[in-house]
């Protein structure tokens, strides 16, 4: 660690000499000051103790981001990860990262102007957004549940003093097309309007399609919101918003690489599990898109056309492959000044979301395997889930603030904040929607019932406050707590058995500012961020029972459901130091932050699987597998579990740069070198993934409860410890005409990044060039971009899985990144 602490440390001192205000020019080019609500009330960006940065509108546009995963490219300590698809998305900071799908287990929020979002983070529009705040860091003394690793606020635009808007249209070779139009302006002396529409798709790849012809990992968005602003006073103004989404995405594209590829870039045979091959060292697979298309088996009735079994088979079709949500949200905020300046703010909001998941997970062709009209006992291959869920969410929040100009200034507040989720995991979906699961029983005795159905209500009531107090004109120290109760109830409705878990907490920052006479300010944090304890009420589940009873008495597994139901509170501490300048007669703005966490009772999700096909023939029995159970398919035989890992550390230096260099030239980066290490962890996946022989036995009294392999020292999985950006852009007029044109580049590398809890396998290093040029004029923006130039093709996620196109292989599967893109847009402005 002190290697990595003595380099930033003299890199910095040596580029705040270097950057001195030797480089002072013309101050009518200079960098704005940046407003943030870091601490729920606006402070300059360079006087607020805490790692962040943000994105202006005009930033978003000139770089052409669109989507949260562009926003988390751009900054300094982020990372984001696609497991399936942008529903599925899961984003890091600081390498906290919650390897679950669940927008319930995430480790960072999103908020929309300072109000939490549950839903998924990977859909969220930048349609109509004014800038986006990036907080590193726990954040949970300033906004509360979630923001363990930290967050980020999406803060959209206000309307302005006079009618104006944009029309946008956009399109490219790989069917990226949008419509996005921006409106806004007073509509009387006190109610002003924003009114906001997007509307986009993305075809992807030609040869990005199944082996039916359905197109694979294509999406649509249709997005509008709308702002009502109201001033009728100099004491009274408040703000209204409306939102409303549609996603519609098709069946994600998901790889196995071939069986050949498989035996050539695998090098280490597993000791313990026959047939599995893993990789130590860089991945170095082909990642070709199959001939073909990618085989999947939507239409499961097909090779039963005809028969009597053709109505059992249809039950595991997906007849509408895809991700469908749509969410709708009105959110206000009320501003009352009082008598003696201070403010009284309240702020709220109501969301409802549906969600409806319905793929073919099992990334084969490989039909469902019936015989004499019920299904076969041996081996079932079909893993087609759907995965229809309901959210509600609401909050209130009051603050009482001081006013800005006084010498100590404080800030009071509470908050509750609700959210109700049941989520039904079906294998058999098509009957229900299609409304013959009743001629399934009459005709097959077969009974359709849910997988699992996930039930979640929490309640999280916050009372929370903040003091800062200028010792003196360069000197300020604050402080900043939170207290909270989160009620988290899980119902698992089938057993009608209830489990609340009541988690009380006091999550404090602390911190210290100062000012040097050169607009350097130097700044010390220590905070702390949890989640809550919770349930996993699945492992209760009668069809979860009764598999795991099978795998138990065939001495395939020898763990209880019991040690997974519950699992513990989180905490994490976090300690930084950090320098903001404002150099060069505010030509150069740069800050460093060089930060420790430490994470307790690590929490990650772990999919217990104990399909008796898969583990019979890993374990070398003799003879053909007993097969699963009459009726039961693979996703009985799964279990998705939250476990206390043990403990980890995370320490890192994060920087970010920008330069205005003359008249034309604008400069930019960021660098970001972490180390993530586990200080307490006994890895159950190299087990049951690697096959690697236990260090740590259930059965040894030392107190796992799975048999796991200590890797303490090692780093944690799909965390870059080295990642940097390089953008530039050059500003010109277009000769004597009053159009100007702009040329930017952007450019990333991003570090390799260990697969699993070994060390073994790892994603190589990534490198990928964006590239623009504009040419606009007071009414007119023509933008022709192009995205990934060097065509990089590194896949954007690599995973272990079964290939059940071959005779039941291990294989590894990736999603491929999307290959060089161009395309051109155009803006009218009026």
């Amino acid at each position: 660690m002190k290697q990595l602490l003595y380099f930033p440390l003299i890199a910095l001192f040596a580029t705040l000499f270097i950057l001195s205000p030797a480089y002072g020019q013309d101050a009518g080019f200079v960098l704005e000051e940046i407003v943030v609500t870091a601490r729920k009330r606006e402070e300059n960006l360079q006087e607020v103790p805490v790692s962040i940065s943000v994105l202006s509108a005009d930033i978003i546009q000139e770089a052409g981001l669109i989507n949260p995963r562009d926003i988390f490219e751009a900054v300094p300590g982020l990372d984001y990860d696609e497991n399936h698809d942008r529903v599925s998305s899961t984003p890091a900071i600081r390498g906290v990262q919650s390897s679950a799908t669940s927008v319930l287990r995430q480790k960072i929020t999103s908020f929309i102007d300072g109000l939490p979002i549950v839903g998924s983070q990977g859909t969220l529009q930048l349609t109509g957004v004014d800038r986006v705040e990036v907080f590193r860091g726990p954040q949970s003394a300033a906004f509360g549940r979630a923001t363990f690793g930290g967050a980020i606020n999406y803060v959209t635009r206000d309307p302005g003093d006079e009618f104006e808007g944009d029309i946008r249209i956009e399109t490219s070779d790989l069917g990226r097309n949008s419509l996005e139009i921006l409106l806004g302006g007073p509509i009387t002396d006190i109610v002003g309007y924003t009114l906001n529409v997007n509307l986009d798709e993305y075809d992807a790849p030609d040869n990005w399609v199944s082996t039916e012809g359905f197109g694979l990992h294509g999406s649509t968005t249709e997005y509008l919101d709308g702002k009502l602003k109201f001033t009728p006073s100099d004491n009274f103004d408040a703000e209204i918003t409306f939102s409303h989404l549609v996603t519609d995405d098709e069946n994600p594209l998901e790889i196995n690489i071939s069986p050949e590829s498989y035996a050539t870039c695998t090098n280490f045979p597993s000791p313990n599990l026959r047939g599995v091959n893993w990789i130590r060292g860089t991945f170095d697979c082909d990642v070709s898109i199959p001939e073909g298309g990618n085989p999947t088996n939507f239409d499961t009735a097909a090779p039963y056309a005809g028969t009597p079994e053709e109505l059992l088979a249809r039950a595991f079709s997906v007849s509408d492959p895809g991700v469908y949500t749509e969410r709708n949200r009105i959110q206000g905020e009320f501003n009352f000044e009082l008598g003696n300046d201070t403010t009284v703010q309240v702020l709220g909001f109501v969301l409802e979301e549906r969600k409806e998941w319905w793929n073919d997970t099992d990334r084969s062709d490989v039909p469902v395997n019936i015989s004499m009209g019920m299904l076969a006992m041996g081996m079932q291959p079909i893993t087609h889930m759907a995965s229809p869920a309901d959210t509600d969410e609401q909050m209130v929040e009051v603050r009482w603030l001081s006013p800005d100009t006084e010498r100590l200034r404080w800030m009071v507040g509470a908050s509750n904040y609700q959210y109700d989720v049941l989520n039904i995991v079906w294998s058999q979906y098509d009957a229900i929607v299609n409304g013959y699961a009743d001629q399934l029983v009459e005709q097959f005795g077969f009974t359709v019932v849910p997988n699992v159905i996930f039930s979640e209500d929490s309640n999280n009531t916050g009372i929370f406050g903040s003091i800062n107090y200028d010792i003196s004109d360069s000197t300020t120290v604050s402080f900043e707590g939170r207290w909270q109760n989160e009620k988290l109830t899980h119902i698992n409705p089938v057993t009608n058995e209830s489990f609340t878990n009541d988690t009380d907490s006091f999550l404090p920052r602390i911190a210290i500012t100062h000012t040097l006479p050169s607009n350097v300010t130097l700044y010390a944090q220590a905070s702390k961020g949890n989640n809550p304890a919770g349930v996993i009420p699945a492992a209760r589940s009668p069809r979860i029972v009764e598999s795991h009873a099978q795998a138990t008495e065939l001495e395939l597994i020898n763990w209880s459901l019991d040690s997974v139901l519950f699992y513990e509170e989180e905490e994490i501490t976090n300690f930084e130091f950090g320098v903001k300048a404002t150099l060069a007669e505010n030509r150069v703005t740069l800050a460093s932050t060089l930060y420790t966490m430490d994470w307790e009772n690590y929490n990650q999700p772990f999919t217990l699987n104990w399909n008796i096909n898969t583990l019979w023939a890993q374990s070398g029995n003799p003879g053909m597998s007993p097969g699963l159970l009459g009726g039961f398919g693979g996703g009985d035989y799964m279990l998705r579990a939250q476990l206390n890992a043990g403990d980890a550390s995370v320490y890192g230096w994060e920087n970010e740069v920008r330069w205005l260099a003359g008249d034309n030239w604008t400069f930019g980066g960021t660098l970001t070198r972490q180390s993530t290490q586990y200080e307490e962890f006994c890895s159950p996946s190299a087990v049951s993934d690697i096959g690697l022989t236990p260090t740590n036995r259930v059965t040894d009294g030392s107190g796992v409860p799975f048999d796991c392999v200590n890797v303490v020292g090692n780093s944690l999985q799909r965390q870059p410890d080295l990642t940097y950006t390089i953008n530039a852009t050059y500003r010109a007029p277009l000769g004597n005409t009053n159009w100007q044109w702009i040329a930017r580049a952007d450019w990333r590398r991003i570090g390799e990044q260990y697969l699993d809890d070994m060390e073994f396998m790892s994603m190589p290093a990534i490198e990928t060039l964006n590239g623009s040029v504009s040419f606009r004029n007071d009414d007119w923006n023509v933008r022709i971009w192009g995205r990934n130039l060097t065509d990089n093709d590194t896949p954007r996620r690599i995973s272990e899985g079964t290939d059940w196109n071959t005779p039941l292989t291990s294989s590894f599967w990736f999603i491929p990144r999307d290959p060089r893109e161009y395309g051109v847009q155009m803006t009218y402005s009026f």
